[in-house]
């Protein structure tokens, strides 16, 4: 049985380091302030500077290639995890099952355990050029997760993150499991800040959960799809494949920082007026 001890500490924290040294400063750190004081689907604006953000984005998908193997071994324990959080002892079983396949076949995420379904979500993931206001706002609560020390302050962050993710129409088709998605991705979490490479995984929550909403939306018979025992398999399943590809992970970072940012700059801004 896979549990939260089972990937080491050891395994590349240059990389780590690496990333800390140049993500922090253009960040400038990341407050709290200002995270509630609105609700509207407003846009959040550009990074003022393309060329600085493209620097970054170098950056980051360097990190995620170095740190590839941990997130990789991080997935595999993640998934039987989750699949017990959202579902229960059958999700459970459903979770183990989906690891011990990607422990076999090292390639599952980049040629068969791809579908027209995972590439849609894929251009859907693609940067824009703006956020609405509940993205950025999830992104940046996704951000304070990965950055605080606090670890039950960082599982209540993502938990928080995962509601601020969703849509009201997601909250309306979802509501049913909610509460589940919440408990998968606490217990994500607490694994990847396990490690300092994982920790920094933290950031991809939100686009985990927007990639589970929107299959299982999309699953045949939804709503019936989206009780307990499908929400687990999803999320599982898109946590592995979200952790285990490095393209895709780096996206899901990249994404957190752009909207983490402009949620930052907005909130500065509705401060100071």
């Amino acid at each position: 049985m896979s549990n939260f001890n089972d990937v080491s500490a050891e395994s590349y924290p240059e990389a780590t380091l690496e990333f800390d040294r140049e993500l922090d400063p253009l960040l400038g750190g990341v407050q709290g302030e200002g995270l509630w004081e609105s609700e509207e689907e407003e846009e959040a604006p550009l990074f003022e500077d393309e060329a600085e953000f493209g620097w970054l984005k170098k950056r980051i998908g360097g990190f995620v290639r170095r740190a590839a193997p941990v997130l990789k071994g991080l997935a595999r324990v993640a998934v039987p995890l989750i699949g017990t959080a959202v579902g229960g002892p059958l999700g459970g079983l459903i979770g183990s099952a989906a690891s011990g396949s990607l422990g076999e076949e090292e390639g599952y995420l980049e040629s068969d355990g791809e579908s027209e379904a995972d590439q849609q979500l894929d251009r859907e993931e693609e940067l824009s050029g703006s956020f609405p206001a509940r993205e950025a706002l999830a992104e940046q609560l996704a951000a304070l997760a990965a950055s605080t020390p606090n670890s039950a302050e960082a599982e209540a962050l993502a938990a928080a993150a995962v509601v601020a993710t969703l849509s009201a129409k997601d909250r309306a088709a979802l509501q049913a499991v909610i509460p589940n998605l919440v408990r998968g991705a606490s217990v994500l979490t607490k694994l990847l800040r396990k490690h300092p490479a994982g920790k920094r995984a933290v950031r991809a929550i939100p686009t985990i959960i927007r990639r589970t909403a929107k299959t299982l939306q999309r699953q045949p018979g939804a709503p019936a799809a989206t009780k307990a025992n499908a929400a687990a398999s999803v999320m599982a399943a898109q946590t592995a494949k979200v952790l285990r590809n490095p393209r895709r992970c780096a996206k899901a970072i990249e994404r957190n920082v752009r909207a983490a940012r402009a949620a930052k700059k907005t909130n500065s801004v509705s401060a100071s007026q």
